[in-house]
């Protein structure tokens, strides 16, 4: 296979692992495996871009906007808040209620 090809490939494999990246971002990240999944995807991301020749993305321009998705998509994925705890502050509350009705 040709370099030509093996490049346009790789640039085509970037350019949908991007796809992926954002519409996982916009869906539901509260599901640990899906927070998972989604940092694996950053971490092929960045092994393509690696491997990827700016010269058949349309300049070096793109492949300094594509450096920054990985950075973005972390600060997205620890912003996003986990619904980790809710049956724990079920039973708070519920002890909370239990000691007012003792006293």
């Amino acid at each position: 296979m040709p370099k030509t090809t093996q490049a346009l490939e790789v640039v085509q494999d970037l350019y949908s692992l991007q796809q992926k990246l954002w519409s996982m971002l916009d869906s539901d990240l509260s599901d640990p495996k899906v927070r998972k999944e989604a940092r694996a995807q950053v971490k092929a991301f960045e092994q393509l871009l690696r491997a990827a020749d700016w010269r058949f993305m349309g300049g070096m321009d793109v492949y300094e906007s594509l450096e920054k998705v990985p950075g973005e998509v972390i600060v997205h994925l620890k912003s996003y808040p986990m619904t980790k705890g809710k049956v724990r502050k079920e039973r708070v509350v519920k002890k909370t209620i239990r000691r007012k009705k003792r006293k």
